[in-house]
């Protein structure tokens, strides 16, 4: 992944969507970490917290947004179910956890 991320960079484009913890973690010591987003929720932020980057990621709970807070991480994405039963809030909770938030 950072092998390719390197090359959007190189043509300017400095944010990336990322799966897995390591990934993040892979992509910030590269030098990647301008503006990175786990797009998948997590019980334990802990490693996201301590990566030397601007990280963003989602949550679907008060479970993972407090999980991002005790991480040290202070950017979090509302992840709301659209109709793909995966993950995500329901669509009328989504106010809630941002005031959470």
């Amino acid at each position: 992944c950072t092998a390719l991320a390197r090359r959007q960079a190189e043509l300017g484009h400095r944010t990336f969507c990322c799966a897995t913890i390591r990934e993040m973690e892979g992509m910030a010591a590269a030098g990647l970490g301008d503006d990175l987003l786990l797009a998948n929720e997590v019980l334990d932020a802990t490693r996201l917290g301590r990566l030397d980057a601007r990280v963003t990621v989602a949550v679907d709970s008060a479970a993972t947004i407090e999980a991002a807070a005790e991480g040290g991480v202070r950017e979090v994405l509302i992840d709301v179910n659209v109709g793909l039963p995966r993950c995500g809030c329901m669509p009328g909770d989504a106010g809630r956890l941002a005031d959470l938030a």
